[in-house]
């Protein structure tokens, strides 16, 4: 099973077809029809890159482009990453490191129309990188490459969306300046930064050696800050690398988590790992819609319950009844079962609750900011 293209592969659902991805400032929702809706700071024009407002967009109901086609979306640190039926990959917001049009100066880029790619089966967005992955298991990768984290040869800016990384992968599960892939026979690879054993236990700096394999049996997880979590075809948990806030490992008192073993089996399926954009915090999304989420709590990030932090208690469940989840910077959203969209964390940029306009941290989960079929 491939956990990259996230929960909507897995179970068959009157949202079919939605697809929900934050990036650290703003909230996409694509729809089964390719409506494109989104809120939040349009800084980098990721909300509208037609649109001259560089602040936050709160017009949550504005489709802000339509029948475009896409089946997938993803959303890197402030770039977004669209593909569309065809396989044709669109890429628009911050381009400083060439993550949207490389061998471009213009940042952030709007076109929203042209291709950057054709002949994707998959896409990821890393912090500032792009990642595509061909039917036939070719990956490409382009952006900021100053630990290696798209070219594991060298630290060289990658300039072009035609340079061959890597074969044989069946995911990218990304990460800050590193990149894990999963092989199709399951095997982790992975190369970047390499810091505080964010790459596998015992690793440290920079790591070009790309055939190594790490683990075998893997069949999901996510990279975050500077943490991993890796889940195995047994439904195990594991991981490994920065723990200051245990978003590694709860179970673990110390940082860097360095344990190979797994540390927590869900009773249910495992179908989607989140990490939190520039936080230290992770989030986890079984098949019975039950969402669970650990680490640093600042702004209610992990558990909306309590402003103690870090979050440790990993088995209890934040929302239940949920479809989708997505993690910006100190802020998550959730598509729940009956189509109700919910947010929790920073409301700075009113991505938690674009009906208002007020910067509090919100911790009312449970509230219905607006129901996806009323758009």
């Amino acid at each position: 099973m491939n956990l990259a293209s996230g929960p909507g592969h897995v179970r068959s659902s009157p949202l079919e077809g939605w697809k929900l991805e934050l990036t650290r400032a703003s909230a996409h929702l694509l729809s089964p029809t390719g409506d494109l809706y989104a809120w939040g700071s349009n800084s980098y024009k990721t909300v509208d890159p037609t649109s001259a407002i560089t602040v936050a967009m709160r017009d949550y109901g504005t489709v802000r482009k339509t029948g475009t086609g896409f089946v997938d979306i993803k959303a890197g640190n402030d770039h977004v990453v669209a593909l569309d039926s065809s396989g044709n990959v669109y890429c628009w917001g911050q381009n400083s490191y060439d993550q949207c049009q490389p061998a471009s100066s213009t940042s952030p880029w709007i076109d929203w129309d042209t291709p950057i790619f054709t002949g994707a089966a998959q896409i990821h967005a890393g912090r500032e990188q792009t990642m595509v992955i061909t039917a036939s298991g070719d990956m490409y990768a382009w952006g900021r490459n100053n630990y290696s984290q798209c070219n594991h040869t060298n630290t060289s800016a990658v300039t072009d969306a035609t340079s061959l990384m890597a074969t044989n992968v069946d995911m990218v599960l990304g990460g800050r300046f590193f990149t894990h892939v999963v092989k199709l026979n399951g095997d982790l690879h992975n190369w970047g930064y390499g810091g505080y054993g964010s790459l596998y236990p015992g690793l440290t700096g920079n790591r070009t050696d790309d055939e190594v394999v790490r683990k075998s049996g893997v069949i999901g997880g996510r990279g975050g800050y500077a943490h991993s979590l890796i889940l195995d075809s047994t439904n195990g948990l594991y991981g490994w690398g920065l723990n200051t806030s245990k978003q590694a490992n709860p179970n673990d008192a110390g940082s860097p988590a360095a344990d190979t073993t797994s540390w927590w089996t869900p009773s249910a399926e495992v179908i989607k790992i989140i990490c939190g954009k520039n936080y230290h915090v992770s989030g986890l999304l079984t098949a019975d819609g039950n969402y669970h989420a650990w680490g640093s709590n600042t702004n209610y990030a992990s558990d909306p319950s309590t402003s103690d932090s870090p979050a440790t208690d990993y088995t209890t469940i934040r929302i239940s009844n949920v479809y989708d989840v997505s993690m910006g910077q100190g802020v998550t959203v959730a598509l729940t079962k009956d189509g109700a969209i919910h947010g929790w964390g920073s409301n700075t940029l009113g991505i938690v609750d674009p009906n208002v306009v007020e910067s509090a941290s919100r911790n009312d989960i449970q509230n219905v900011r607006f129901n996806v079929f009323d758009l």
